[in-house]
């Protein structure tokens, strides 16, 4: 009989029990069965009990995912533009728009879509920082340097904060001129300007040029509705004067006037 000692309880059954009587052995080999079937069930419960908790486990907290989840990155939606925050060509100054006195004409003409532009000596910063969703340039040329922009906001209200911006760097111009070094010798003088629609008005300042004659700069605004426009000249002379018309009050015939009142009637249209 082999010398493993698993088989120790049968080497004692069988040496006390007579020879040719296997009952003894088949009861031993009974409880053993017995004994490795309750073994084996139990095993088996505690399989099943750890699977019935693996998928209680898994229906609370859901299935692992088959790869990380990347957090969805962040949309800024950019605003489209409406019909109207657009300029029409017909909106955009044009060269006869600009008025002089008599013997200059300008010519030259030059229109072009910018997002930032300073025209002015006033300006205490660029255009772009009025907020304005279409924006154009317009230079002429003569023996007078003239420029206008015109600019679309989203709407009236935007168009007011920025024509009130303008009118301010106007009446701060003789400020804005100093710090720059070229102090004003006259104004800045602020005037309103009559026109059919909306609201216009302009700063004139000289500046001194020593022996040599006098900077001019005149810088006016005008809004209608959603339109804004900017227009400047610069001139260099001894005076700045302007004949009154037949019957209307000194300064009629002044340009700034005159061109802010047909910018103003081209946006009105």
């Amino acid at each position: 009989m082999s010398t493993d000692p698993i088989f120790d309880p049968l080497r004692r059954v069988a040496e006390q029990t007579p020879a040719g009587d296997p009952a003894p052995l088949r009861r031993l080999g009974d409880r053993r069965r017995v004994h490795r079937r309750q073994v084996v069930g139990a095993v088996a419960v505690v399989a099943v009990l750890a699977a019935g908790a693996g998928v209680l486990v898994a229906q609370l907290i859901g299935p692992p995912p088959s790869r990380p989840i990347a957090p969805s990155p962040a949309v800024t939606a950019s605003p489209i533009p409406g019909p109207g925050d657009r300029l029409e060509d017909a909106e955009v100054p044009r060269a006869e728009d600009f008025e002089w006195g008599e013997g200059i004409t300008f010519d030259g003409y030059r229109a072009s879509v910018v997002d930032d532009v300073a025209i002015s000596r006033c300006q205490q910063a660029g255009t772009g920082s009025l907020g304005a969703t279409d924006t154009r340039l317009v230079e002429v040329s003569s023996d007078v340097t003239a420029a206008a922009v015109v600019m679309a906001f989203p709407d009236e209200a935007a168009a007011g904060r920025a024509w009130s911006t303008l009118q301010r760097w106007g009446e701060e111009c003789g400020s804005t001129l100093e710090q720059e070094g070229t102090p004003p010798v006259v104004g800045p003088t602020t005037l309103d300007v009559p026109v059919p629609r909306g609201r216009a008005g302009y700063v004139s300042v000289a500046v001194d040029a020593g022996d040599e004659p006098g900077l001019w700069v005149d810088y006016g605004t005008t809004q209608v509705g959603d339109r804004v426009v900017l227009a400047t000249f610069e001139s260099v002379g001894q005076d700045f004067s302007w004949d009154a018309e037949p019957g209307g009050p000194v300064g009629q015939t002044y340009p700034m006037i005159r061109t802010l009142q047909n910018m103003n009637e081209r946006l009105a249209r």
